[in-house]
C-alpha cells in the first residue's frame, strides 16, 4: 500500500521538478552579468519586477571567478553608482553592502518613470579601475514596468 502512495506523488514531483528546471534560466535574466578584469559583475534591480514610484535599487554583486567565486567586499568605499533616466542628469546614489551577502551591494532609490534605466560604476574594485554602464532591457535586466500593470481593480 506504501509502495502505491509513493508512485502517486512521483509524477507530481517530477512535474515540480521540471518547472522548477525550465523557471530557472528565465531568473537568471532579471540580471546582467559582465566580466571586468578578472571580476564577475552581476547587476539588476534588486527587486523585480521593477514598479515605477516603488522603493528599489540599483543592486551589484562582485565576486572572483578565479577564486572560488570570492565575494569581493568593501566596495561601498570604493565604487561610486549613478543612475540615469532619457535625457535626465545622472543622479548618484550610495551603495550599501548588504550585511547578510557579502560581496551584494545596493543603491536604494525610487525610480518614477517607467522605461529603460542606465546603471553607472565608477571608482576601483582592489584596485582596478572601472567605469562600467550597465543598461536595462530585454537580453540584460528588467525595464521599470508602469505601476498601472500590477494595479487592480
Amino acid at each position: 500500500m506504501r509502495h502505491r502512495a509513493l508512485w502517486r506523488i512521483v509524477p507530481s514531483l517530477a512535474f515540480a521538478l521540471l518547472a522548477m528546471a525550465a523557471l530557472g534560466p528565465w531568473a537568471a535574466l532579471a540580471h546582467e552579468r559582465r566580466a571586468i578584469g578578472d571580476y564577475s559583475f552581476l547587476v539588476g534591480f534588486n527587486a523585480e519586477p521593477a514598479i515605477q514610484g516603488q522603493m528599489n535599487g540599483a543592486q551589484l554583486t562582485v565576486t572572483m571567478p578565479g577564486e572560488d567565486n570570492r565575494p569581493v567586499v568593501g566596495l561601498q568605499d570604493t565604487l561610486q553608482m549613478w543612475v540615469s533616466y532619457g535625457d535626465n542628469a545622472p543622479k548618484t546614489f550610495p551603495l550599501a553592502a548588504v550585511g547578510s551577502t557579502p560581496g551584494r551591494y545596493v543603491a536604494q532609490f525610487i525610480p518614477t518613470e517607467s522605461g529603460t534605466y542606465t546603471f553607472m560604476f565608477t571608482g576601483t574594485v582592489e584596485g582596478l579601475p572601472v567605469n562600467e554602464q550597465f543598461v536595462s532591457g530585454p537580453g540584460r535586466f528588467s525595464d521599470v514596468d508602469p505601476a498601472a500593470s500590477l494595479q487592480y481593480p
